[in-house]
């Protein structure tokens, strides 16, 4: 998984991660970046066959939050990428 910060991924102090599936987290990630994030973020996750909500909380140093929700089928061929911003 790639998921793209964007422009202003120097702000971006924390990403949250949560990968559900008929109400329940199977896996989840957190990173901090106190110095602000890089532009991209590699994740790696093995999930079992199956349909899942990708959720993700992006907080930025100016105290604001994005939530982003995607739909995610597993098995997935190649790398995942999630867009955050343009």
């Amino acid at each position: 998984m790639n998921v793209v910060l964007g422009t202003d991924h120097d702000q971006v102090t924390d990403l949250r991660m949560a990968y559900v599936q008929d109400g329940q987290v199977y896996h989840g990630a957190h990173f901090s970046y106190p110095a602000g994030a890089p532009s991209r973020v590699h994740h790696r996750v093995d999930l079992a066959t199956g349909r899942y909500t990708l959720e993700c909380d992006v907080m930025r140093r100016d105290g604001t939050q994005q939530h982003v929700t995607r739909g995610l089928s597993v098995p997935v061929e190649g790398q995942l990428r999630l867009q955050i911003a343009p």
